[in-house]
């Protein structure tokens, strides 16, 4: 009996302070007319010790962030007591609040001891935080140990970590200067340069700067492992990836902002000794785990339905770019054999091959036998196979030689036909395909044979293939008459299980505007993008030679003004570099077919009658023969 009255009696006292607690805030946190008076004449009113009134008063202000209360509290004698049974004073409970403004009005009231809680968090740890020079002084010179750890039931941190947390550049540097330890650990096992490259780090990007050049001039140990084994530059590399991988949300021109400062960053390590040969898991070096990550992928603009905008992350080459220059090893293999290089081809990258190629790469490293093709499914097949037939053409430009059976390998992704159908492969048959593709793609829809588990949006489908026709129409565009038909056989399908009662002319006068503009667009002397469009893949080939496609149709000029239309101008001269490197890599085979019986010269002219197909059919019977 007793004890069920002492709990009644515990319960009724929990309420009574609730109800003390909530009169209080209704009149002094969400009213402003009170009065000094008033405040006083609360805690006089409601509390038999004044004293014991006057903390409780000073902590719920605290905890609801009244810098006015506390003030005035303080102005009339109060004194910072511990206010709780964790030892926490006034300061300790405004700082862990993260009320930086109420921490330094507090220590303005206090004395120079560096006060302890029960957790180890002192005044230190507070004037770290809130960047409160003077106090940080005061206790240096109160020889505050410099190393103590705050143990909170989150994690222990010293006060040189704190600082960096919060980017207090200057008590970083006061510390450091009177001893604070740099190579300080905390309780993950990091060290200071480590909390520096993590990406949940909301330091302003110029004092990550600082503070990194203040750690290393204080002989910091740049190459340092943390618990986990992760040395500050593959930190940096993880930033790097997830600085990425929130480019949807912040978008693709801050982050290559941010990246960009992370390079900068990546100098000041390498420029101190940081070990750009260190091998990581897989015997994977920076490089490799740079070029094929999605650090050196596209950035991704949808501007319009038809024709979506991917343009090359530029930072990911400059980062490659700037390992190499610090001495990063170009042919360093992985355990799987992979060089930088041949991941940087497999990963369809122009820019990042250049720069290895630029760096003393070795060309002959490239093996299309071993893997081959290793997509990505971030990249559409028109942009990624545009990359790929471009960095051919630099391999061989610096003297790659491809075997026979490479040659097949490449022929066959490049012109067999598909044994199934994603979203991705049919823009590749639209934009780019032959005619015995478009007849296995219609057979294949018409007895609804697609890849496992896929289903094709046929509205989808019959609009991007409207729009292809419209855009070949009004641009005058070369097209197989046969081609032709059977497109429009497939438009005709796909009208009728869609469903389909109206046309796609809205976009018309969009599709004119910029076949004129392409019309204005050189590539060389006297040639346009659109006379490409309107000769035989057998003609732009040659036209393609020696011409400025690449840049043209990487320029934020055609990107801005061919939204509608530069999709199909790519597969034109997609089919226009798949033809020549058919001729070229069917030749030698229509040769041994014929037991060079036929002159050289016979041979290149009846090649040129020869469907991509047929040079595939050839090449594979000599290849297999052989």
């Amino acid at each position: 009996m007793k004890a069920r009255k002492k709990c009644s009696t515990r319960k009724l006292a929990i309420a009574s302070v609730g109800k003390l607690r909530n009169q209080f805030i209704k009149k002094f946190t969400r009213e402003t007319s009170w009065t000094d008076k008033d405040l006083f004449k609360f805690i006089d009113g409601e509390f038999v010790n004044k004293n014991e009134g006057t903390k409780w008063v000073m902590k719920v202000a605290i905890e609801t962030n009244q810098r006015r209360i506390v003030e005035l509290l303080l102005q009339n004698g109060a004194e910072l007591q511990v206010l709780n049974d964790s030892g926490q004073t006034a300061i300790h409970l405004a700082a862990k609040n993260r009320d930086f403004k109420m921490v330094d009005l507090l220590f303005k009231y206090s004395g120079n001891e560096n006060y302890c809680d029960d957790e180890g968090f002192t005044y230190l740890h507070a004037a770290c935080m809130t960047g409160n020079i003077d106090m940080v002084q005061k206790l240096i010179d109160q020889a505050a140990n410099l190393s103590i750890m705050c143990h909170d039931t989150h994690h222990s941190t010293p006060p040189l970590i704190l600082a960096i947390d919060e980017g207090q550049v200057k008590i970083v540097e006061l510390l450091l200067k009177n001893g604070a330890d740099p190579e300080v650990i905390d309780c993950y096992g990091n060290k200071p340069i480590h909390n520096l490259f993590t990406y949940y780090s909301l330091i302003d990007p110029e004092s990550k700067m600082e503070i990194l050049k203040l750690l290393i001039k204080h002989n910091c140990n740049v190459n340092a492992k943390n618990e986990d084994g992760f040395s500050p530059l593959y930190l940096f590399y993880e930033l790097c990836c997830s600085i990425r991988g929130d480019e949807a949300r912040s978008g693709p021109k801050r982050h290559n902002d941010q990246l960009r400062f992370e390079k900068n960053r990546l100098d000041i390590l390498l420029q101190n000794n940081a070990n750009v040969k260190e091998v990581f898991l897989n015997g994977q070096t920076l490089l490799h785990l740079f070029i094929r990550s999605n650090i050196c992928t596209f950035s991704y603009i949808d501007n319009n339905s038809y024709s979506p905008q991917y343009y090359q992350n530029e930072v990911g080459s400059e980062l490659v770019e700037t390992l190499l220059k610090y001495g990063a090893d170009p042919n360093a293999k992985d355990d799987d054999g992979n060089s930088p290089l041949q991941l940087a081809v497999l990963c369809y990258n122009y820019d990042v091959v250049k720069v290895l190629l630029d760096y003393g790469a070795h060309v002959q490293s490239i093996d299309f036998l071993k893997k081959f093709w290793d997509y990505n499914d971030h990249i559409p097949w028109v942009e990624a196979t545009l990359k790929f037939l471009r960095i051919l053409e630099l391999l061989q430009n610096k003297g790659f030689e491809m075997n026979e059976f490479a040659e097949l390998k490449i022929l066959k992704f490049l012109i067999q036909p598909e044994e199934s159908y994603t979203t991705k492969k049919i823009e590749k048959i639209l934009e780019y395909g032959s005619l015995m593709q478009f007849q296995r793609f219609f057979d294949r829809i018409r007895q609804k044979q697609y890849s496992e588990n896929m289903e094709i949006d046929f509205l989808e489908l019959h609009t991007r293939l409207s729009h292809h026709l419209l855009t070949v129409k009004i641009g005058k565009m070369f097209i197989d008459k046969k081609i032709n038909d059977c497109l429009e056989k497939i438009l005709e399908y796909l009208k009728k299980v869609a469903d389909i009662d109206f046309q796609y002319d809205y976009e018309k006068e969009k599709i004119e505007e910029e076949i004129e503009y392409i019309k204005t667009i050189k590539i060389k002397d006297d040639v346009s993008l659109h006379d490409v469009c309107i000769c035989s893949p057998n003609e732009a080939c040659h036209l393609l030679k020696n011409s400025e496609y690449w840049s043209v149709i990487n320029s934020d000029d055609f990107k801005n003004n061919c939204r509608y239309v530069s999709i199909t101008i790519k597969g034109y001269i997609i089919k226009s570099l798949i033809r020549k490197f058919s001729l070229a890599a069917g030749l030698e085979p229509l040769m041994l077919l014929t037991r060079s019986n036929l002159p050289l010269l016979f041979c290149e002219k009846v090649i040129k009658y020869l469907g991509n197909e047929d040079i595939l059919s050839v090449c594979e019977v000599v290849r297999t023969e052989t």
